[in-house]
């Protein structure tokens, strides 16, 4: 509000500021609401890794940058940081031999793929430490209108255990 000694309206230099300040103070506080939302969903997005046991990744196809989250980078491929596995080469350079080239003909059909929007593979990854971990690993990819993937994101899980368990079983019923 403007208040004047004598009734009086505002000059145009007046009203023109009066007019900044009123859109000034509404970008804060649309700013304040966008931080709010993403300070909300950064801590759901921190409660979901935290809940499970996955290792949750995003690789934009267009950079080729993969991010993986840094507790499911140590719990499902062993690794303390993502720099040695930074790239998909590096990555598919950790696959067990015998399913390398698996993974990366699944990959490479995903890419070229015009319509398909997941997919799911097993496989058997090198861990920092040199073992071998058994791997489920599922993506969902997003595509641009002509089809072209620019987007993959997905969850990876160890599943040793429950290959070990599985093995054990097949022993045990052969015996």
């Amino acid at each position: 509000a403007l208040y004047y000694k004598t009734p009086k309206h505002p000059s145009e230099k007046e009203w023109s500021t009066v007019m900044r300040i009123s859109n000034f103070m509404r970008l804060l506080f649309e700013n304040k609401l966008s931080v709010d939302e993403i300070r909300l969903s950064n801590e759901r997005y921190d409660i979901v890794t935290n809940a499970t046991h996955d290792l949750i990744w995003d690789w934009n196809l267009e950079t080729n940058e993969l991010y993986r989250d840094p507790r499911g980078l140590q719990k499902v491929y062993g690794f303390s940081s993502n720099e040695p596995i930074k790239t998909i080469h590096e990555w598919l350079n950790h696959i067990h031999p015998e399913d390398h080239k698996k993974v990366q003909d699944i990959i490479f059909q995903i890419l070229n793929a015009k319509d398909e929007t997941s997919f799911d593979i097993e496989y058997r990854f090198k861990r920092e430490d040199g073992t071998y971990a058994w791997i489920y690993d599922r993506g969902y990819i997003l595509r641009k209108e002509d089809g072209k993937a620019y987007r993959m994101i997905g969850a990876a899980q160890d599943i040793t255990e429950r290959k070990k368990l599985q093995e054990e079983l097949q022993n045990y019923q052969k015996a």
